[in-house]
């Protein structure tokens, strides 16, 4: 086996590895009682705070795979591309769809939550800046693939 296989397949695992900790994400936050006024604003916020951590850390995962991931054969370039841009993009939207749901009600909230809120808002942009560092990325050395 070449060392190029070894390394399309490291990097296919592990976007299988990131893709599952996504779908986790994305079942917790498609579930109906997320979005009822019952479910309490401390618990959401609590929710929401951990998994813009985790998306966070999945980013900054993506971002050092960039180099790797172009090095690789088409399909796997594809896969890659299209969970970054895609996938982990479509997330990323709803949790800042979420967060400005809650920042809506922050009049409302406890200090606590505030903080939390404040947590979450840091996160959002932390991520808005991996995503521009993508993009910059990927448009030197996706933009074949991604046509």
């Amino acid at each position: 086996m070449k060392t190029s296989d070894v390394k399309e397949l490291d990097i296919s695992d592990e976007l299988k590895c990131l893709q599952e900790k996504l779908s986790d994400i994305k079942s917790t936050l498609d579930k109906g009682e997320l979005k009822e006024e019952s479910f309490p604003i401390t618990s959401r916020l609590d929710l929401l705070d951990r998994h813009s951590r985790t998306l966070q850390e999945l980013y900054t995962k993506v971002t050092g795979m960039t180099g790797e991931a172009y090095k690789c054969d088409e399909l796997v370039r594809r896969n890659f591309y299209d969970f970054t841009y895609h996938s982990l993009r479509s997330i990323h939207n709803n949790l800042c769809a979420r967060a400005a749901d809650l920042r809506s009600v922050e009049p409302t909230m406890r200090e606590k939550e505030k903080e939390t809120l404040r947590s979450l808002i840091s996160y959002q942009r932390g991520r808005e800046k991996q995503v521009e560092q993508l993009e910059k990325l990927w448009i030197g050395l996706f933009s074949p693939v991604c046509k």
